[in-house]
């Protein structure tokens, strides 16, 4: 159900892409734990429009600079955003519209080279231009010079810090960290910045016309790519054939597998944050491997 009148939403629609739009249908589309979505049909063709309470306007916004970003340095498919708008107490996001098709062993192996060609985006430092988003909460992307200095001060202690306050992590936890902070340096290998995806699970990829890969729902940043591929991982796991051929093109360390629970820590916090506290088994079995 649309949260505001159609043609409230047709005028919107027609300001925004500078065209005459007659709306046709809304089909909702489920599965969304932040914002509500659904592909609407127009005269103009079909597009994919998000929405949220006014105040999710930044949220959007960061996510349009995030898929231009991603659009300008991929050959993943990125829908094209087409702006954001607000009506009455509702922000919404409008984007380019991808049927979904089932996935196939081609699609993952398109997957894998795109994501390790996306991956081959560097810059400088580790961090981003602009702070952004992840799921609802704030993204912090100062720039680094290490990318372990970076996952501390930019992931992990805003999230526990968050957490803490929360009443969900407490002070034995956090000497738990610090003592994991210290061993940081010489766990986690260096490696230049990548540009990531940056919250790349089954739920924001999918399959679509002719087995092509696309990517949504972005949280960009230059990190390490370890990150991006531990984060995979997170919820079962993608396709081998997409590991092999990332592998492939890109490869990675043989090792990097047994750094995969380092690197989870921040989604893991990220979703104790926003989900609660059955995150914090995984979060503990974690710091007692490593301390």
């Amino acid at each position: 159900m649309l949260p505001v009148a159609t043609d409230q939403l047709e005028r919107a629609l027609a300001e925004l892409l500078d065209t005459d739009i007659l709306l046709h249908s809304h089909q909702p589309v489920g599965g969304g734990c932040i914002h509500h979505g659904g592909v609407i049909k127009t005269n103009r063709g079909a597009f994919f429009l998000k929405w949220n309470t006014a105040d999710a306007s930044p949220m959007f916004e960061a996510e349009q600079k995030g898929l231009q970003t991603l659009r300008h340095r991929s050959s993943l498919l990125v829908p094209t955003p087409y702006g954001t708008f607000t009506l009455d107490r509702y922000a919404f996001l409008l984007l380019e519209y991808f049927p979904h098709q089932p996935a196939t062993a081609l699609y993952w192996e398109r997957f894998g080279i795109g994501l390790a060609e996306l991956h081959r985006n560097s810059a400088d430092r580790y961090g981003f231009a602009e702070d952004n988003f992840i799921g609802s909460l704030p993204q912090s992307n100062r720039w680094h010079a290490t990318f372990v200095d970076f996952f501390i001060h930019e992931r992990l202690l805003p999230q526990i810090q968050r957490a803490q306050q929360q009443q969900r992590l407490t002070a034995s936890h956090q000497r738990q960290f610090d003592h994991l902070f210290a061993q940081l340096p010489h766990l986690l290998p260096e490696e230049p910045p990548a540009l990531l995806h940056g919250d790349l699970w089954s739920g924001n990829c999918f399959a679509t016309t002719n087995e092509e890969a696309v990517i949504v729902d972005p949280a960009v940043y230059y990190g390490h790519r370890e990150a991006e591929l531990a984060f995979t991982l997170l919820f079962g796991g993608f396709h081998d054939r997409f590991y092999q051929s990332y592998h492939s093109h890109f490869p990675l360390l043989p090792d990097w597998r047994q750094r995969v629970d380092l690197y989870n820590l921040y989604p893991l916090l990220v979703h104790l944050n926003l989900f609660g506290s059955s995150y914090l088994p995984d979060i503990e079995r974690i710091l007692r491997r490593y301390t």
